[in-house]
């Protein structure tokens, strides 16, 4: 995920500030963390919840390891063979055909909801990293309207 929106909102940042004539690097690093941030709870809200503004387990249905499925891959031995099978029978769109049952079996691990902590709590980190990236800025509307977009952003996953 590292490849997707952090550096899509990190170019907008340093597109933002050199527009600007100034603090390019800040708001880069800035777009890199609530990038990630955003593309962490996105990946969360996916096993969470139809109100994500995308269908729920659209990332499992087209076959798509998101963050939360790695994580919870690399705890436990269980999901890797729930997963393992799921993929190795794609249906003709090269989709897992029963979402909805997998994501029960995935749920019914033990480390499930340890997966989707650990994924939260990366995700508050990022946020803390593009507050701290913004600090630096001098005081304005649009500094304080990045920071609250950025706390807003957290508050979308609980």
């Amino acid at each position: 995920r590292r490849r997707t929106t952090g550096p899509l909102f990190a170019r907008g940042g340093w597109v933002a500030g050199k527009i600007a004539g100034r603090n390019a690097e800040e708001l880069r690093k800035f777009g890199k963390h609530v990038g990630l941030a955003f593309q962490l709870l996105d990946d969360v809200l996916d096993w969470e919840s139809d109100a994500s503004g995308k269908p729920k387990l659209q990332d499992l249905r087209e076959a798509k390891l998101n963050t939360v499925a790695v994580v919870l891959a690399m705890k436990s031995s269980a999901a890797r063979q729930i997963l393992r099978k799921a993929f190795s029978s794609l249906d003709s769109h090269f989709e897992i055909e029963a979402p909805e049952k997998v994501h029960a079996e995935l749920a019914a691990c033990p480390e499930f909801l340890e997966a989707i902590q650990w994924v939260k709590a990366q995700a508050e980190k990022e946020s803390a990293f593009a507050i701290a990236n913004l600090e630096s800025l001098p005081d304005s509307a649009w500094k304080d309207l990045a920071k609250r977009l950025t706390i807003d952003l957290l508050v979308r996953m609980k």
